[in-house]
């Protein structure tokens, strides 16, 4: 095993030569990407758009020139004049409901920025948990190769003659084989996690693939299942995206029915005739005669558009409280399987790795338990890995439901 160690050693010596990629700089480096920014801008558009919608709309103003000749475009000397100002005036209620209709699309954008907020942040947490377990496979299966390259050549060393130390020594190498091929394979493993840290962080952050990684953060739940339910139901970006679609179906839906009450238009004229000094005004206001044929089908649409939404979003709340439980049962399931690993599972196979190995040293052990004993390690560091990722993932999508509840 000593050959083992320096390599080890050798490994923890050369990655210790580059600056250690950290989770926290592919949080920051993919939460400054395309996809963040451009959710915030929309938001920002909607938000300064939707201030519009609570006030009057433009007043139009018009110029008239009377009498120009036929032949000419000389304006001028018209004697006659006409400035008018017309403005429309919504009946009052109508420009509450619509101002709320712009404030809930204004609501859907935000919501919309902070699902890619969260969901970004979580993708960053899940690409480098990926990027950490091929490091980690990488270096256990160069250990184990090399732990396999002393073992072949002290079977092939000892061989003295009989079938028993040959069959040893022969699988020995193609253990040792099969062990550099799956190194290689892991070496590939951590090239693809390292291209998928460049993609998330908007090709900010590329690692090469002997650069080291800090272990992820491995927080513990904080509540239970029901306290991260109450956070998702009251932070959840979904829910507040088809919330404000519901509140703005029900709006519209409110303005359908007001279409009934006509709007008024105001228009100001001033004639400029040489003598003439007086003014007009006329006031003029739809009449909805032909409301059957006309008001009565918005008002069925937007009154099914707003039963449409309003299942969706109570859906929407059953499926949100699902996820968040299944989340957190596969959250703490992996959690308490990293803790076995930790506490139990990684020492016991390393005192039977080292039992093994003394047995063999002294004769009174088999090579196919030193053989088997080297296998159960490796397994269970894999395994080990395969939890931390695992933990990682369900954690970040759970804290993104719950606006980072903890």
């Amino acid at each position: 095993m000593k050959i083992g160690f320096m390599v080890l050693s050798v490994l923890i010596m050369c990655a210790g030569a580059y600056a250690q990629v950290t989770e926290q700089q592919v949080i920051d480096g993919a939460m400054a990407g395309p996809q963040v920014i451009s959710a915030r801008m929309e938001y920002e558009a909607a938000d300064a758009y939707s201030h519009k919608d609570r006030f009057l709309p433009n007043p139009m103003i018009s110029i008239e020139y009377m009498n120009v000749a036929d032949t000419t475009l000389n304006f001028t000397e018209s004697m006659e004049k006409e400035v008018a100002i017309t403005q429309s005036v919504p009946f009052p209620v109508k420009l509450f409901f619509k101002a709320g209709a712009g404030s809930d699309s204004a609501k859907m954008k935000k919501a919309s920025y902070e699902q890619a907020l969260r969901k970004t942040k979580a993708a960053a947490r899940t690409a480098y948990v990926k990027f950490y377990r091929a490091q980690m496979e990488l270096k256990f299966a160069r250990e184990y190769a090399d732990t396999l390259k002393q073992i072949s050549v002290l079977e092939s060393s000892g061989y003295k003659g009989g079938m028993d130390p040959l069959m040893s020594a022969s699988e020995a190498d193609i253990e040792y084989a099969l062990a550099v091929q799956s190194a290689q394979e892991a070496e590939q493993s951590v090239f693809t996690a390292a291209a998928g840290i460049y993609k998330i962080t908007g090709n900010t952050i590329n690692p090469p693939a002997d650069e080291s990684a800090e272990p992820p953060e491995i927080t513990p739940l904080t509540g239970t299942a029901g306290d991260y339910v109450k956070a998702a139901l009251l932070n959840s970006a979904e829910l507040k995206m088809a919330e404000a679609e519901k509140n703005m179906a029900l709006n519209m839906r409110a303005a359908a029915f007001l279409d009934y009450l006509p709007d008024l238009n105001i228009t100001y004229k001033k004639s400029f005739a040489p003598g003439n000094k007086n003014y007009s005004v006329m006031l003029m206001a739809e009449i909805p005669i032909w409301f059957l044929n006309n008001q009565q089908a918005m008002i069925g649409s937007q009154g099914a558009l707003y039963d449409a939404k309003e299942k969706s979003y109570e859906e929407m709340k059953n499926g949100v409280e699902l996820e968040v439980k299944s989340l957190y049962s596969a959250a703490l399931n992996e959690h308490r399987a990293i803790n076995l690993y930790d506490g139990v599972l990684i020492p016991k196979a390393q005192v039977r790795v080292k039992a093994a190995a003394a047995a063999r040293k002294s004769g009174a052990g088999s090579f196919k338990g030193l053989l088997e004993a080297q296998k159960m390690l490796l397994m269970m560091q894999r395994d080990h890995l395969m939890h931390i990722e695992g933990y990682v993932m369900n954690y970040a999508m759970l804290l993104s439901m719950c606006d980072e509840y903890k």
